[in-house]
Order: structure tokens, then C-alpha cells, then sequence
């Protein structure tokens, strides 16, 4: 019997947090971009989607310079995908999902983008 328990303290429940990979080879995208199995369309995003059958969720962006212009931007898109993306992952299959951004992501600010982000991922996991 540990000190905790000898006071009455309990452990915190353990977090259920599932693993998060990352598409690195131009084969991964090039599989997720020829046969995507599913395709979400956001104001800001797109989400391509692709099961693997393996056990984890494995995540790879594309945020064009054309829509947002300067790397401080784009790297915002990427944090929040990022962000939101932990937030969800344990609600979420194991695929190998790609995030495109669309037009507008210039213009959009932080809460919209997350918004959208949100809803895109919890319309992923409804399947």
C-alpha cells in the first residue's frame, strides 16, 4: 500500500491517447492520393482519407503557399491541425489521413480555422 493510498488519494485514471505517425515518403501521400477511401470537404481544409489496416493514425499536410503566403501562416495551419488532432485522435480510426488547405485560409482567423478543423475530424471518425 502506497503513501497516495494510505490517505485516501487515488491515482488518476490513465489517459487513453492513441498514437499519432507521420506520412513521410512521397509513397504515402501518392497512396492516399490516388485511391482515397473517403474525402471530407472543409471551408478551409480538405481531408483525405485512406484505412491501412494498421494500428495507428498517421498524418500528413499539405498547406500550399498559394493559399496562405507567408510561413508564419502556414505553420499556424500546421499547429492547429496538429493541435486539434491530439484532441480527437482517440476518437478517430487508424488511417492515413492527408489535410490539404483551401482558399481562404489567409483571411480566416485562429477560431474559425479550429472550428473547422473540429468538425472535420469529427465528421471522420462517424464512418
Amino acid at each position: 500500500m502506497g503513501a497516495r493510498a494510505a490517505v485516501g488519494i487515488s491515482e488518476p485514471a490513465p489517459s487513453r491517447t492513441a498514437a499519432i505517425g507521420r506520412l513521410r515518403s512521397k509513397t504515402d501521400f501518392s497512396r492516399v492520393f490516388e485511391q482515397p477511401d473517403r474525402v471530407l470537404h472543409g471551408r478551409y481544409f480538405r481531408v483525405l482519407m485512406r484505412d491501412t489496416g494498421q494500428d495507428v493514425l498517421r498524418l500528413g499536410m499539405a498547406i500550399a503557399r498559394k493559399h496562405t503566403r507567408t510561413a508564419v501562416r502556414r505553420n499556424l495551419a500546421k499547429r492547429l491541425v496538429r493541435e486539434t488532432l491530439r484532441q480527437q485522435v482517440s476518437h478517430l480510426p487508424p488511417v492515413d489521413v492527408v489535410i490539404l488547405s483551401r482558399p481562404g485560409v489567409r483571411e480566416a482567423d485562429r477560431r474559425e480555422l479550429r472550428k473547422d478543423l473540429i468538425a472535420l475530424w469529427r465528421r471522420l471518425r462517424v464512418r
